[in-house]
């Protein structure tokens, strides 16, 4: 592969992942991204136990 190939692929690749942040970030800035008690309550119950 070339060097121009690779750059371009390498641009891509790590310029993609700021469109998502940044459509999310869009999306939640008028949206409540907070958990319901009873789902996160469900979710806490479903991890192991850990000793720290």
């Amino acid at each position: 592969m070339c060097l121009g190939t690779r750059a371009v692929l390498e641009y891509l690749e790590n310029h993609k992942k700021k469109d998502v942040t940044k459509a999310l970030n869009m999306i939640y800035a008028h949206e409540d991204s907070s958990l319901d008690d009873e789902l996160k309550s469900m979710q806490i119950k479903s991890l192991p136990k850990e000793k720290w």
